[in-house]
């Protein structure tokens, strides 16, 4: 068994620091742990559950706060996933996402995983999943669905 207890924190850059903090508050209904401007950066934290933190750093300028588009072309950390605690807030979460356009809502069965991806307002992309019952599938065995 892991000695740790899971991720604390993410750092993440952003070009608009309020854009994402409305789009992770919203969507995940997570809370603002910190908001604050140290020597021209601002950064804020945002807990998303279970003492897992996104830290969301505004450095004016910065070539690297835009998301890119392609996976595994999106540099060391190409993204990351949000734990659903179960199929019904699954659900709730993917529908807010296709509110907000930040996804189309296509479920990936991965057997053991099911996921919805999203892009947030940088175009960082993540995904909200959910741990399931079942044998894992390989990446070409995976089914796309619009329903849970």
């Amino acid at each position: 068994m892991a000695i740790s207890t899971g991720i604390n924190h993410i750092a993440l850059l952003t070009t608009d620091i309020d854009a994402f903090l409305a789009f992770y508050s919203e969507v995940f209904d997570a809370s603002i742990m910190s908001d604050q401007t140290e020597q021209g950066v601002r950064h804020a934290s945002v807990e998303l559950g279970a003492g897992a933190v996104l830290h969301a750093f505004h450095i004016e300028g910065n070539a690297h706060a835009t998301g890119r588009p392609e996976m595994f072309d999106r540099g060391h950390l190409d993204h990351f996933g949000v734990n659903m605690p179960d199929v019904d807030t699954l659900r709730e979460v993917r529908q807010r996402l296709i509110d907000r356009g930040a996804s189309d809502g296509t479920i990936t069965d991965f057997g053991i995983l099911r996921s919805v991806s999203f892009q947030d307002p940088d175009g960082f992309a993540g995904e909200v999943a959910l741990w399931c019952d079942a044998p894992p599938r390989n990446y070409d065995e995976r089914t796309l669905s619009s329903t849970l």
